[in-house]
């Protein structure tokens, strides 16, 4: 697969993926990241039942990601689980 060429071969500061994809699943993508560079954050996101809804983040920590979110989902809503992962202050606080 193409993105974890692309990861080993850059400097990948967090990783989104979705649950279901052709060939590799988001979990399988995820395993494979982690070893090769662990402690990436990732966000894993899924629809369709593919995320259980009441166990969103224990569903996220069983596959390696730090985050999960069910689709849809809002926009501020990502970029704010981006900036906690990356350490960034969110849109209107001060650094």
């Amino acid at each position: 697969p193409e993105g974890i060429a692309l990861f080993r071969q850059c400097a990948i500061d967090l990783v989104i993926t979705d649950v279901r994809m052709p060939g590799l699943s988001g979990p399988e993508v995820l395993r494979a990241l982690q070893a090769i560079r662990p402690g990436v954050p990732a966000i894993v996101m899924g629809g369709s039942g593919s995320i259980p809804s009441n166990g969103a983040q224990a569903f996220a920590r069983q596959t390696g990601a730090d985050r999960a979110f069910h689709k849809p989902f809002s926009i501020p809503e990502l970029v704010g689980a981006i900036s906690e992962l990356l350490g960034a202050p969110r849109v209107g606080q001060e650094a």
